[in-house]
């Protein structure tokens, strides 16, 4: 089960670097970048807004995901004061 989780977050964390880079292709060349079937691409989309509140869409225009705020996905564990 661990290697599921480290597996999902990896590919969580690669596809906001490219959405942060802005080079992310369509929804079918991502997919097929991560090694994924779309509708997984698609549930990990689904996480990332849902889940971490990203402000992520589909741009057309450069045909990629784009955040429509500056920002980044973190998933760290912070550790709290006593």
């Amino acid at each position: 089960m661990g290697w599921l989780i480290e597996n999902i977050i990896s590919r969580l964390k690669r596809i906001d670097r490219l959405v942060r880079l802005k080079a992310t292709g369509s929804p079918q060349d991502l997919a097929r970048r991560l090694g994924i079937s779309i509708s997984t691409l698609y549930e990990h989309m689904d996480t990332m807004k849902k889940v971490f509140g990203a402000p992520l869409r589909y741009c057309r225009k450069r045909r990629s995901y784009v955040y429509d705020e500056d920002g980044k996905l973190e998933l760290t564990f912070k550790k709290t004061s006593p």
